[in-house]
């Protein structure tokens, strides 16, 4: 099937590798604009523009759809399926449009949960057991299409926002070429979205990944899983920002005030109290340096009991 592919995150490149290997005609990939980075503010491209230059695909990299000028490129390519995987952009009508067979979406959730930006992070962050992916119809609206394929995927106790991301990437790429198949041979079923259950999610801002020392343990563990290992919670000691890589409950018979330190214990390091219990931290980062263990914070700061974490 000759197919032009969105795409801008690392998450994108395994379903973009599938539909190749699968022998389908990727003909176009479209993609984020190159965004300056480093001190020397050079151009970057995105790893999917890299990885499709390297197959021999074209790439697009339009900075907006409001002068119609890609619409006529999109025109010219005439796919049969847009297909979207993490691109980043609203598509307007005439792009969602343009292809004889529709325009389809890989979303990393059970829709109607968690539509929009955070679906991984959501489910994370709310300590689910199970999350998915939906491989669906795209309409105007924001993740309310048609369901063409939907599948669960276990959460593990151990996963964060990087490893469920790579390990859905994987499971989301086999999962869309099931229903590219089922379009190309006319034998796809179109299923609306319930009403019930709708779930919708936002972008993180920096301002959201600080720890509230005031919930219950197992309420921060899962928040700092959800943005781990980056962009990374993070916390503040002695006026300075810590990013913290995971947490876990240390049962202990010390209690103290949220956030505070009740505890410093050999080789593992501070034990700070919660809303309804303590917990441990694991690496952590000082403003200016590398991840550290927690042990080995405890004995560069000499933090001591009572001192407080703080928002």
């Amino acid at each position: 099937m000759k197919i032009c592919f969105f795409g801008s995150e690392d998450f994108s490149i395994p379903t973009l590798k599938a539909l190749i290997e699968a022998g389908h005609d990727v003909v176009a990939v479209v993609t984020r604009a190159d965004k300056k980075k480093g001190r020397g503010l050079e151009e970057t491209s995105t790893a999917v523009a890299d990885f499709a230059e390297k197959a021999g695909i074209q790439v697009y990299k339009p900075e907006t759809f409001k002068d119609g000028e890609f619409c006529l490129d999109l025109n010219s390519i005439a796919p049969e399926i847009n297909v979207v995987c993490a691109y980043g952009k609203i598509l307007n009508t005439g792009i969602l449009c343009c292809p004889l067979k529709g325009c389809i979406n890989v979303h990393p959730s059970m829709l109607p949960k968690y539509r929009g930006a955070t679906p991984i992070e959501s489910a994370l962050k709310s300590g689910d057991k199970m999350t998915g992916v939906s491989i669906f119809y795209m309409d105007e609206g924001c993740d309310t299409g048609d369901i063409i394929i939907q599948r669960e995927f276990p959460i593990e106790e151990s996963d964060n926002r990087g490893t469920l991301r790579e390990k859905l990437s994987v499971f989301a790429a086999g999962i869309l070429i099931e229903a590219v198949d089922e379009i190309q041979s006319g034998s796809v079923k179109r299923t609306v979205q319930s009403k019930d259950g709708v779930c919708c999610t936002s972008l993180i801002k920096k301002e959201d990944l600080f720890i509230n020392w005031n919930i219950p343990s197992r309420d921060i563990i899962n928040f700092v899983r959800s943005v781990s290992p980056l962009p990374a919670a993070r916390t503040f000691f002695r006026g300075k920002q810590l990013q913290v890589s995971a947490l876990d409950i240390f049962e202990t018979d010390k209690k103290g005030e949220a956030g505070r330190i009740v505890d410093i214990v050999k080789n593992i390091g501070p034990i700070i109290a919660t809303a309804d219990g303590t917990v441990r931290m694991f690496d952590v980062k000082m403003e200016g340096k590398k991840f550290m263990s927690s042990w080995s914070f405890a004995c560069g700061v000499n933090p001591k009991p009572g001192e407080a974490f703080e928002i």
